[in-house]
């Protein structure tokens, strides 16, 4: 993933957003982002052998 961020704008007006209203749980708060792949991702892209399996079932 790519992201081009013009950040002139943000150095600019920071002392506006810094003090714009903030949650007192807003500086406690930790985010992130997880981002999982693995090999049960596969079929979403390309052959499946789940169709087959449903068949035999029914």
């Amino acid at each position: 993933m790519c992201c081009d961020v013009d950040w002139s704008y943000f150095r600019k007006h920071y002392e506006e957003f810094n003090k714009s209203f903030k949650p007192s749980w807003f500086h406690d708060v930790k985010f992130g982002v997880i981002i999982h792949w693995g090999p049960y991702s596969v079929p979403g892209w390309g052959f499946s052998f789940y169709i087959g399996l449903y068949n035999l079932m029914s």
